[in-house]
């Protein structure tokens, strides 16, 4: 699988003087490179896309950054996998940073089952699901353009709760030391439309 990187120095006053490697499992790097802006100061940061679960890094990092929702992209057996991985290539007391608006106490109030949007000359049609065994949430979405042409494609959002989370960071190496739901600055909440977690390397 083609492999992409980058190096950028970052100059801003906010938390972590490291070296980042940011896992990010979604399509493209500017969200996390905006978001990285604003909170990381002075550091090289080293990225990749490819398949993250089997991944092998050649070095040991400061902090681990995921972005976008993409932990619910994942299965428990495969989260299990790639958080093992990440804590075998942090340093002690290393910080696991995670973004998503999927985790239960979030996704159980906000749970539509039909809705529609237009973006510009696009609109968007989702139909979804709330199932168990796991938990998860599959949404069914159709894209029609102003000409008529129709798209249709099929997601499944991994729902884990709090608690499951914790579980998980513990068989992994890790323990939840915060939720907010503005980075640093608010604890999260029930109600909150997005949750940043904060777990350290055991």
């Amino acid at each position: 699988m083609r492999e992409q990187q980058f190096q950028q120095s970052i100059d801003v006053d906010a938390f972590l003087r490291a070296r980042v490697h940011k896992a990010d499992f979604g399509r493209s790097y500017s969200p996390v490179r905006r978001v990285l802006a604003h909170l990381l100061p002075c550091i090289l940061q080293r990225a990749f896309q490819k398949c993250v679960v089997g991944t092998i890094v050649d070095q040991e990092y400061d902090a681990v950054i995921c972005m976008g929702n993409s932990l619910q992209f994942f299965n428990e057996e495969d989260v299990i996998r790639l958080l093992s991985n990440i804590s075998e290539h942090l340093k002690a007391k290393g910080k696991l940073f995670i973004n998503t608006w999927s985790i239960a106490e979030i996704a159980m109030n906000s749970f539509k089952e039909k809705s529609w949007s237009k973006i510009g000359e696009l609109l968007f049609l989702t139909e979804s699901k709330f199932l168990f065994h796991p938990t998860r949430i599959e949404t069914n979405s159709i894209i029609i353009t102003d000409t008529g042409e129709k798209e249709e494609k099929t997601g499944i959002d991994f729902i884990y709760s709090i608690s499951e989370l914790e579980s998980i960071f513990n068989k992994t190496g890790f323990q939840l030391k915060e939720i907010y739901s503005i980075p640093g600055k608010k604890r999260f909440t029930v109600g909150e439309p997005r949750a940043y977690i904060v777990a350290e390397k055991i």
